[in-house]
């Protein structure tokens, strides 16, 4: 048996923090709500506007984005 870790499959602090800043913008974020965004409506033709507007809006301001 080795004890040898691969140190290319381990992800760094910041990939590690990336990822859950993702996971929490996509799952937990109010403001798409507030948008009207509807992710699972592909008839919305002004999706993408409204998500141009939230994100200079809001998420540029997203304290998220200090980590």
């Amino acid at each position: 048996m080795s004890n040898k870790i691969n140190m290319e499959s381990i992800p760094s602090i910041t990939e590690i923090i990336e990822l859950v800043k993702m996971d929490i913008c996509d799952n937990y974020c109010k403001y798409p709500d507030r948008y009207g965004i509807n992710n699972y409506d592909p008839t919305d033709l002004d999706r993408d506007e409204k998500f141009g507007q939230m994100i200079d809006e809001v998420c540029d301001k997203c304290p998220l984005d200090r980590l």
